[in-house]
């Protein structure tokens, strides 16, 4: 009780060394990680009550105050209460074996004690008999005895209850709190499967990141083995301790030099890093529409970040597609529209003009208009209970001929399974070793994808689509725009820089279009990355398709129209300078002999690696199969990614 008695003054000491809340829980030794919490108030007790005061200290403590989230939030900390929460439970397991090997102690002296009776008065017996018939007897009393005892005592031990039979009961009885923290006790064995991840943090701790213990790794395995863990299907955690190691892993791989360092001194990924500690779902993407995500940041950090983003302009002023858009924009009822729908004559449509592409543009647009004309005088059916796909096929049907003056590109609705995902899934599977053989994993499916047909088949943007719009906050809606989709963009962006030899130039230059449709609400998403391991994505305003004809709704689905130009020109746009660059490497060596360039190539030194954006591997809950189903499935042997 002295430390409740007497927190400001150890907190006084601490801010005089400099320290902060570690130094301040680690004087305090009562606390376990159950009383967590509690300690944290006592810590935040103590800083208002020197900030209320004068003096150097004073003026510590109000600067902690005022960043006191940031600070007990900190890495720092989270380590010391992971340590603390460790010898808990050290401690406990090591309470509940004593008591385990006490009780066996006394069963087994229990045991020797009576067979010690049984065998000493049969002994008499024989020994009697044997004395009486005069028959010499070879063994000794004492001899035989022994030997009695000690097999009786091996067929007994041997039936003695095992661990887990006897010693849950015992674990039980011991409570979390019964040993004081910060009281050295002797380290415990390793366990199995812990050495593997604390090799893996030790060897992926940046330099200077020490842990406070100096030996164990903020997220070790105390008593769980991960391989176990994994074959059995029993974790309950989807962001378990494997995965935390894999992400510190990777985290620690990233060169200083390489990250995106702010004006602020503060490093993006740095900051990512810490906060994923507690996601469930890590990536190194920032997604402007996410507040945890951009809630790290100040707003002068925000607009850093978001400044410059990849923009294309959608049509020339006074061009072909300006002069047919306004030529619809009057329209005031539906046969207004229909009358230069009908009229507008072939020639009109494919103007033999410098702005083909435009052209074709104009074509789009007038199919666009039709689609909606031909909704007109229906019900409403962004009101009513229809399909993705018939939303897809009808009213947005556009989509699928915006790239019909492409030979090998489509865009292609309905559920389809992600290329691009399917190889990040598959990127780590190999051949088994011990264990059986991974699953050859499935890309993300999506609601449509723009895929190339040359040779092999690649996606180059991504949509996902719902039925109804239940408001900017509905679940669907913010899972998909905010968290499936910009994954599934990402690793379309890294199909794309692969394509292009990883060109530095090339990959600060890609940017990969998205769309999210639900019911009449169409979002423009745009993924790049502009420095650094990190990858952004922007979500554009929600803009609404109405299928009734008046002067306003043109207006505003004009602009629905240009998202999905926005998409066809980016994707075009990425594919030029993919097959650019290609064509640009294949020009150096034209006027050389082709044969010494070849040679040259193989021969040339690897290159350096390139500040890749990261994606760590989505945990997936393993489901535990169930004795007797004629279904059941063995789980995968190596961690799923998704």
């Amino acid at each position: 009780m002295e430390m409740l008695l007497h927190p400001v003054q150890i907190l006084e000491e601490v801010l005089a060394k400099g320290c902060g809340a570690v130094k301040f829980f680690g004087k305090i030794n009562s606390y376990s990680f159950a009383q967590k919490e509690r300690a944290e108030k006592v810590f935040l007790d103590a800083l208002k009550e020197i900030a209320s005061r004068n003096g150097e200290q004073a003026k510590k403590a109000r600067i902690l105050l005022d960043t006191f989230d940031d600070h007990i939030n900190s890495t720092p900390v989270q380590r010391f209460w992971e340590e603390v929460r460790l010898r808990n439970e050290e401690a406990a397991t090591r309470r509940a074996q004593l008591i385990l090997a006490e009780k066996k102690k006394q069963r087994v002296f229990c045991i020797d004690s009576d067979v010690a009776e049984e065998h000493i008065s049969s002994s008499h017996r024989l020994l009697s008999e044997s004395k009486a018939r005069g028959t010499p007897f070879d063994v000794s009393f004492d001899e035989y005895v022994d030997l009695g005892l000690e097999r009786k005592r091996k067929h007994s031990v041997d039936n003695i209850p095992s661990d887990e039979e006897d010693g849950e009961n015992s674990v039980k009885e011991v409570t979390k709190n019964h040993f004081e923290f910060g009281k050295t006790s002797p380290e415990p064995e390793e366990p199995a499967g812990s050495s593997e991840v604390n090799a893996i943090y030790r060897a992926s701790t940046p330099s200077g990141v020490v842990p406070a213990s100096g030996t164990i790794p903020p997220f070790s395995v105390a008593s769980t083995n991960i391989t176990d863990e994994i074959a059995t299907g029993t974790d309950e955690e989807e962001f378990n301790n494997e995965h935390r190691a894999l992400f510190v892993h990777a985290y620690g791989e990233l060169l200083d030099e390489h990250k995106w360092r702010l004006r602020s001194g503060r490093v993006v990924e740095d900051v990512m890093f810490e906060k994923g500690l507690k996601f469930r779902y890590v990536s190194f993407c920032y997604v402007a529409g996410d507040p945890n995500i951009t809630g790290l940041f100040t707003p002068e950090e925000r607009e850093e970040i978001e400044a410059e983003p990849k923009s294309i302009q959608p049509f020339i002023a006074n061009g072909t597609f300006h002069k047919f858009y306004n030529k619809f924009a009057s329209c005031e009822t539906a046969n207004d529209l229909r009358k230069l729908l009908y009229g507008t004559s072939h020639e009109e449509l494919l103007s033999d003009g410098p702005l083909q592409g435009e052209s074709w543009h104009c074509q789009m647009y007038h199919a666009f208009l039709t689609d909606i004309l031909l909704q007109d005088g229906r019900i409403d059916c962004f009101r009513e209970d229809l399909s993705e796909a018939w939303l897809l096929a009808n009213p947005f049907h556009v989509l699928q001929l915006m790239f019909n003056d492409k030979k090998n590109v489509f865009f292609l609705p309905g559920e389809k399974c992600g290329i691009a995902v399917g190889e990040r899934k598959n990127k780590q599977r190999a051949l088994p070793g011990m264990k059986e053989m991974a699953r050859k994993a499935v890309g993300k499916k999506g609601d449509g994808y723009v895929r190339l047909f040359d040779g092999t088949a690649k996606d180059l943007a991504a949509t996902e689509a719902g039925a109804q719009w239940k408001g900017a906050k509905g679940t669907k809606l913010m899972v998909e725009s905010l968290g499936t989709l910009p994954k599934v963009l990402r690793d379309i962006w890294m199909s794309n820089v692969r394509r292009a030899g990883e060109n530095e130039r090339v990959l600060r230059s890609l940017a990969v279009p998205g769309l999210a449709i639900y019911g009449p609400m169409v979002a423009f998403l745009l993924l790049d990355s502009p420095k650094g391991y990190v990858t952004r994505c922007f979500v554009n305003d929600w803009k609404e398709l109405s299928t009734t004809v008046s002067k306003e709704t043109l207006k505003a689905n004009g602009r629905v129209f240009l998202d999905f130009l926005l998409t066809r020109l980016h994707v075009l746009r990425n594919e030029d300078l993919i097959v650019g660059n290609a064509k640009s490497s294949e020009g150096e060596e034209e006027d050389e002999d082709p044969g010494l360039a070849l040679l040259q190539e193989f021969s040339s030194p690897k290159r350096a690696p390139l500040a890749m954006p990261l994606s760590h591997p989505t945990p997936k809950r393993r489901k535990a199969s169930v004795p007797g189903n004629a279904c059941e499935r063995r789980p995968s042997a190596s961690g799923s990614a998704m």
